[in-house]
């Protein structure tokens, strides 16, 4: 009903009118409580101590027959106890029943209740209402009594759920844990074998035959003895606790006597059926065509009972554990129900190794039973394919994050698009492809993933690695103490390292990881890289792939740095992303800011390379702290960024400006600049002399300028909120995050973390590269929306295109920055920290390269904007107006430059390499490079000569 509908604006004035639900009568303001929409104070004492009065007491029970105006927390609820609306209050209360209970409220519970005499009266009260139950047949006073002795009953009793099937599994896991002796759990599991006595069921039904019941006696039920019905699975688990903690453990009593236990036995022994296999409530008795009368459009196989390899695997573990204490009891019958139940689990068991469960959810929880039941009558993985093939489907299928989650929908899919495979025996050498072509050796070791319009052979010698390929197979075939052969190898070549799908005969992919020189510094790239997987895998629920084997040491057998891994499970984000919703897209990213969220709440103590502690004996390191990481395997050592070159890592250049970790950000603000000019001190020269760079001594001093600057930054007050060490994945784009094939919005992997580094969170913190906005400089942060242009209307189709692009980009970066705001506070004041800081760092980093240009002008800006970004005091250097216009000038090149660049980029769809993809014509792509070259000369015709045009042009004609 609305809220403004005739009938609901009466009532709510009559509740205004009596002053809402505090001046209800006592048995509403009771009910009230019960539903917990106001305090019990509310409610005057019914003490059930008045029930323990002698019958001669004038007062003794027996002799009886018997929503708000304002806001809620600001309601005295003691106060409106006795508090009635006139219409309601027929009968008031008299000055001796307000006293008394006055008296019983404040007095009496508080203060001199004793705990025995309550603990006396309430088994009374409730004995009293069993009986007025059964006298009344649970009829009761109708709406007076029958619903307080139902809550009564269910306070007491508790929920009719599942408690013998719960009951079974925790008695089990404490036993098979080795606890079942220790006297912490003895009396825990006293009490559950107690409980799974009193519901045993003790007899069977009366006129079994005639009312078509299976045979029950000695069974337990799904929920309790009261349910009356004996299921399989439950007998059995429960079969199984019982002998466990009766006959396998010392200390507990024999509830149980033998009878007792030979009336489970042979009730389960009823259960199986002519195939092997075991049903559930009763065996079958009807041919599965009676599914024809089914009348039941939402179920199928419903008709007749059918097998199942759970409930087979329950009746047959139990069985195999009764024999061991009782071997004579129907000895030749077991025998045979055992053997016949493996045959059919082994039957049943689908060609990939699991097998379906219909009681969970499903390969995964029915192959947990099948290899249960093997294990049982002493099957294995040295002498069983059966539980080869079983324990290689579960590992398969191990989620990133170390656990094996299944969704519902994961098992219709497979049923659907199950296909059987041929089993070939694998004799020969590992193939080797790449996008499907067949490859030789040569080609795994050189670079094939595209090619460079600038220093080509330069781009290509840095990604060369040569390795001993059998080596690194033999090393994979037995990793996760599962040997067998490599029989094919995809190449899946990174732009810094070699990647290698390798796959195993058991069916098992890996992934391969060689690292090339250009990937960073030798020894620190895999072993940061180790560091971080190790430590998310253990700290974190950021799901990313498992380490099975990795060595840092080029001398090894593999002749090279490598990392085995488990692949990735799930999808690529980049296959699903134009499939999925804008519902499923905003869930997506809700749930990457959330993992992002643990990255920003763990407190590092210092900026560098995340490493595993026993691994790290270069250079300095500084250990977690306790409560980050307890066992103390981790430690924060030297930078492992691109920017820092292994020959200069390996020389003693780094003593003069260190490479980590450090301990504040002007540190490491300091070593970068030193870094800078110690590079251009031994003659490092620029790559780009399209433009001015400035002289070794307009370095030199705009370096130390930098310097005095980097001092400040540990008192600066914007700074101090974001600078927090924080580890992050800065290259997150579509390739790199997998989502499951199921539920696209669910992130099961993130790959990629090579390079990834502890840093501030203001150089940290940004946008996925998937969600950016497609104008960072134009887009606003903050709680404003993203808007179509003005004059939309007016553009032609192509601008419309455009613009609506641009705008969906800019939703998307806005949901992220909305998404982070709420699961991430910290990132996300982080990402609102001046750009200036972040373009500080960077443009610093780069001076050798870049020249003096763009650290000039953000020195400039910095200059200008002084005391807004935080700082007091003065600045540690000037600007005069004539070298601002100077500096204008030649930045103005800078920028031509630049803007050229990222056209020509664009139109050819490359990076600042000119790296090319081998699916488009390397050719064709040189041409297309002179003619736009060619056609900007034209269009800058008044402007710049061609000459002007051919020295900023970026890439080589």
């Amino acid at each position: 009903m609305e809220a403004e509908h005739p009938v609901m604006i009466q009532a709510r004035r009559l509740l205004h009118r009596l002053e809402g639900a505090v001046n209800a009568p006592h048995w509403s303001k009771f009910w009230l409580a019960v539903l917990g929409v106001c305090d019990w104070e509310i409610v005057n004492p019914i003490p059930p101590e008045a029930w323990l009065l002698p019958d001669w007491v004038p007062l003794a029970p027996w002799r009886w027959w018997e929503l708000f105006v304002q806001s809620w927390e600001s309601i005295d609820w003691v106060a409106y106890r006795n508090d009635i609306a006139p219409s309601d209050n027929y009968h008031p209360k008299t000055w001796l029943l307000n006293s008394i209970n006055l008296f019983i409220a404040d007095i009496w519970t508080p203060y001199l209740r004793p705990k025995s005499l309550a603990r006396r009266a309430e088994d009374w009260v409730s004995k009293l209402v069993d009986m007025e139950d059964a006298n009344s047949d649970y009829a009761d006073l109708a709406s007076v009594n029958t619903p307080m002795n139902l809550l009564l009953c269910y306070i007491r009793d508790g929920p009719d759920s599942y408690s013998c099937w719960d009951t079974a599994f925790l008695v089990q896991a404490v036993s098979v844990a080795g606890l079942a002796e220790d006297v912490r759990w003895k009396p825990i599991l006293t009490r559950g074998l107690e409980f799974l006595d009193r519901q045993q069921i003790r007899e069977n039904c009366k006129d079994q035959e005639v009312g078509y019941r299976h045979f029950r006696k000695g069974a337990w039920a799904f929920s309790n003895r009261d349910q009356g019905y004996g299921v399989s699975d439950r007998i059995s688990e429960a079969l199984k606790a019982v002998i466990l903690l009766q006959k396998e453990a010392d200390g507990y009593p024999q509830l149980l006597e033998d009878q007792r236990i030979f009336d489970v036995v042979d009730t389960l022994l009823t259960y199986q059926n002519s195939s092997g296999g075991c049903a559930s409530y009763e065996a079958t008795r009807g041919s599965e065509s009676l599914e024809v009368l089914n009348t039941a459009e939402v179920f199928g196989r419903i008709m007749i009972e059918y097998d199942y390899p759970e409930c087979t695997s329950a009746v047959l573990t139990a069985l195999t554990l009764f024999l061991k204490d009782w071997p004579d009891y129907r000895r030749t019958e077991i025998r045979g129900f055992i053997q016949r139940g493996v045959n059919y689990i082994k039957k049943a068991q689908r060609p990939d190794g699991s097998w379906y469960g219909s009681w969970g959810v499903c390969f995964t929880y029915g192959t947990m039973f099948g290899l249960e039941c093997l294990g049982s009558v002493g099957e294995n993985y040295a002498n069983s394919l059966s539980v080869r093939k079983g324990c290689e489907f579960l590992l398969s299928k191990q989620r990133g994050d170390g656990g094996w989650s299944e969704s519902f929908q994961r098992p219709c899919h497979a049923l659907l698009a199950s296909k059987l495979q041929a089993h070939t025996e694998i004799t020969e050498s590992p193939s080797f492809h790449i996008l499907s072509r067949s490859i030789g050796r040569e080609e795994l070791f050189a670079y094939t993933n595209g090619r460079f319009l600038v220093d080509e052979k330069n781009q290509l010698d840095r990604r060369y690695v040569k390795f001993d390929l059998d080596a690194l197979c033999s090393t994979a075939a037995a990793v996760d103490g599962q040997l067998s052969q490599i029989t094919a190898i995809e190449k899946m070549e990174g732009g810094f390292s070699k990647v290698l799908l390798m796959q195993k005969e058991n069916g098992m992919e890996l992934i391969a990881k060689i690292p090339c020189r250009i990937a960073g510094p030798a020894v620190l790239t895999t072993e940061c890289e180790v560091g971080v997987l190790e430590f998310l895998r253990k700290h974190t629920s950021i799901p990313v792939p498992r380490v099975l084997s990795w060595s840092s040491d080029r001398s090894n057998a593999v002749r090279a740095e490598y990392i085995i891994m488990e692949k990735a499970s799930g999808v690529q984000l980049y296959e699903v992303w134009g499939k999925m919703s804008d519902f499923d897209k905003l869930q997506l990213i809700r749930s990457l800011t959330t993992l992002e969220a643990q990255l920003s709440a763990i407190r590092f103590p210092a900026y560098g390379g995340l490493y595993l502690q026993k691994e790290t004996n270069i250079f300095k390191s500084i250990p977690l702290d306790k409560d980050i990481d307890p066992t103390g395997s981790f430690c924060i050592g030297p930078s492992c960024d691109r920017t820092y070159q292994t020959e200069e890592i390996e020389s003693d250049v780094p003593s003069l400006y260190g490479i980590g970790p450090w301990n504040t950000i002007s540190a490491l603000g300091i070593s970068i600049a030193r870094r800078e000019l110690s590079r251009i001190s031994n003659g490092h020269h620029p790559s780009h002399a399209q433009f001015y760079h400035g002289s070794f001594g307009e370095h030199a001093h705009l370096l130390e300028n930098t310097i005095r600057l980097m001092m400040l930054l540990d008192t600066n007050s914007i700074l101090s909120r974001s600078s927090q060490p924080t580890l992050w994945h800065t290259d997150l784009h579509m390739g790199n995050i997998y989502v499951s094939p199921d539920e696209h919005s669910r992130i099961v992997s993130f790959i990629d973390l090579q390079g990834v580094l502890v840093l501030p969170a203001f150089l940290q913190a940004r946008w996925p590269v998937f969600l950016k906005p497609a104008k960072e400089n134009e887009y606003v942060k903050g709680f404003i929306q993203p808007k179509l242009p003005d004059n939309f209307d007016q553009l032609d189709e192509e601008e419309k295109k455009a613009a609506s692009s641009e705008w969906e980009q800019g939703m998307r970066a806005k949901a992220y920055e909305v998404a982070t705001y709420l699961e991430n506070k910290p990132a996300y004041t982080a990402m609102h920290v001046p750009r200036v800081f972040r373009e500080l760092f960077i443009r610093c980093g780069e001076t050798s390269e870049m020249g003096v240009l763009p650290l000039r002008e953000c020195l400039i800006e910095i200059f200008h904007s002084w005391s807004d970004l935080g700082f007091t005091g003065d600045c540690p250097f000037s600007f005069t107006k004539e070298e601002i216009e100077i500096h204008q000038s030649q930045f103005a090149d800078y920028q031509d430059w630049y803007r050229v660049q990222a056209i020509a980029q664009e139109c050819l769809e490359t990076d600042a390499e000119g790296w090319i993809s081998p699916h488009r014509g390397f050719e064709y792509i040189r041409a297309a490079n002179k003619q736009l070259q060619d056609m900007y000369i034209q269009r800058m015709v008044g402007k710049k000569t061609p000459e002007e045009v051919k020295a900023i042009w970026p890439f080589p004609v």
